[in-house]
């Protein structure tokens, strides 16, 4: 088999690995919310979450990504990528990041030759600002994995990229958010498409990325070739700074 058709097969492979993650999403029937429920809902997961993000500088993390980086146009693998890394991210100031391991096509690199491409929403979306920042709806029930939620339609007053546009899901008996799927505001320059889902876990009282994965389209004509990056990620263990 010549290596251009094993290396689609294996791009269809990592593609479907990623939408069809062990903790995916089953959409179940249609449940209409009125928007006076919805309206007490969403009161009751700000009264959940602003005290939290008060009590919290940020959440660290040890992380290993996965990147897959290949031309759309003809599914040509053009790079694979390993990185270990420690972050802070802090809720009111920028993250700070340790590579620990970055390996390219199998070879070892500096962690300094690094590109994080992951672009992170930088304000939370349910802290005392969030109602600021975006207009939210109870949409619709829907499961994750098999856990009844409430699942809220997010929408940034400002169409920027520094904002998100897309759901969340929250478990019906204790609000815990379960599950954030959907794109920037507004997308890059450089950038044709943008996705993102995070699957929660808590530490305390606090959710904290359990894993999550990024597929992006980037192409400036002349200057940057068109390229799409399947990214997943997972953390290995969690603080509360």
């Amino acid at each position: 088999m010549k290596r251009s058709a094993v290396n689609k097969i294996f791009i269809i492979g990592i593609l479907s690995s990623v939408v069809f993650l062990p903790n995916h999403k089953i959409s179940g029937q249609n449940y209409p919310i009125t928007p006076e429920r919805s309206e007490q809902i969403i009161d009751k997961i700000y009264e959940k979450y602003i005290p939290v993000y008060k009590k919290y500088r940020g959440v660290g993390s040890v992380r290993n990504i996965d990147i897959i980086e290949y031309n759309p146009n003809t599914n040509t693998l053009i790079n694979r990528s390993h990185v270990s890394l420690i972050r802070k991210d802090y809720f009111y100031k920028k993250s700070e990041i340790e590579i620990l391991e970055y390996i390219k096509n199998d070879k070892v690199m500096q962690p300094s030759e690094y590109e994080n491409r992951i672009i992170e929403i930088p304000d939370p979306i349910l802290d005392e600002n969030g109602r600021k920042l975006y207009l939210t709806r109870i949409t619709n029930i829907a499961a994750v994995s098999k856990q009844k939620c409430y699942q809220m339609k997010v929408v940034p007053r400002k169409k920027t990229a520094k904002y998100f546009g897309g759901f969340l899901y929250f478990k019906m008996d204790t609000l815990e958010l379960m599950l954030l799927e959907g794109s920037l505001g507004d997308l890059p320059f450089s950038f044709k498409e943008y996705s993102m889902k995070y699957f929660f876990e808590h530490e305390g009282d606090l959710p904290v990325l359990k894993s999550g994965s990024f597929i992006m389209r980037t192409y400036i004509p002349v200057l940057q070739p068109d390229r799409r990056f399947v990214i997943s990620v997972n953390v290995i263990e969690s603080k509360l700074l």
